[in-house]
This record gives C-alpha cells, sequence and structure tokens, in this order.
C-alpha cells in the first residue's frame, strides 16, 4: 500500500496538509434494495435498464453489458415481480423493440435522484470527518 493510501485510512493521525489536494479521494458507493425474494433494485438494474432505453432491445442491452440475455431478462423479471410493476413494454408495431414504461422511467429517475442525495450527503460528511478533499465517482472518472 502506498503511504497516501495509509493516510487516508488513519485521517485522526494525520495532519490535514498531509494529504495533498490533487490527490482528493474518491468516494464510491454500492446501494441497493433487496427483499427475501431477491434483489429488488440497485445500479445493475438502473443501468440495465438505461442500456434498454438506449438500445431498444434487452438483447443488445445484455450483450452491451457482457451478460446472458437470460440473465438480464431474469433480474429484469425477478424486479417486475417484486414490485408488482411492468418496467418495459414493447415498442407499438415492433414485434421485437423494448422502452421503459412510464413506472421504468419514474424508478430510473427516482433512484439516480436518491443516489445523488446519498452521495452528496456522503461527500459533505466524508470531507467534515477525515478533513481531506473527497470527490464523487464521476467527477473522479473525468479527472
Amino acid at each position: 500500500m502506498s503511504a497516501n493510501h495509509h493516510k487516508r485510512m488513519r485521517p485522526e493521525s494525520t495532519p490535514e496538509s498531509a494529504v495533498d489536494k490533487d490527490d482528493a479521494a474518491t468516494l464510491r458507493l454500492q446501494m441497493w434494495f433487496e427483499t427475501p425474494e431477491g434483489v429488488l433494485f440497485g445500479m445493475g438494474r438502473l443501468i440495465l435498464l438505461q442500456q434498454i432505453a438506449e438500445s431498444g432491445s434487452l438483447k443488445a442491452a445484455s450483450e452491451k453489458l457482457g451478460m446472458s440475455y437470460r440473465a438480464a431478462w431474469g433480474k429484469l423479471k425477478t424486479t417486475e415481480k417484486i414490485m408488482g410493476i411492468s418496467l418495459t413494454e414493447k415498442h407499438s408495431g415492433n414485434r421485437s423493440g423494448y422502452r421503459l414504461s412510464p413506472a421504468g422511467e419514474s424508478l430510473c429517475r427516482k433512484y439516480r435522484e436518491l443516489m445523488n442525495d446519498v452521495e452528496s450527503f456522503a461527500l459533505d460528511r466524508a470531507e467534515e470527518l477525515l478533513a481531506m478533499e473527497v470527490h464523487g465517482y464521476a467527477k473522479g472518472k473525468e479527472a
């Protein structure tokens, strides 16, 4: 492990000046909802639904994400069963194309909003408690 990694892991023993501003830490969060029936929703389901919306196809979405069609279909159907709603619907006039249902669009929008709220709180709290600059994952990918 690098010296900087040790500084991040033990901030109470590290002077504020020891963490260089150009060496900001990246906050990574994992958040999902599950029930006794299985995973309800999380980032993986969100990305799957976004890919379906972009490609208009569960098959294309699963291929882009490197998963089997069966796995993608199973994840989608598990969430739909637990929630009691359809997250996708067939394009009218197109036998094989899919788009997000209004419920699917709403779930994606609300999950992203919740994730943004959680990350914002976590970033503020991390900087307060750890006395170092921290940025979110999206910003870290751009840097």
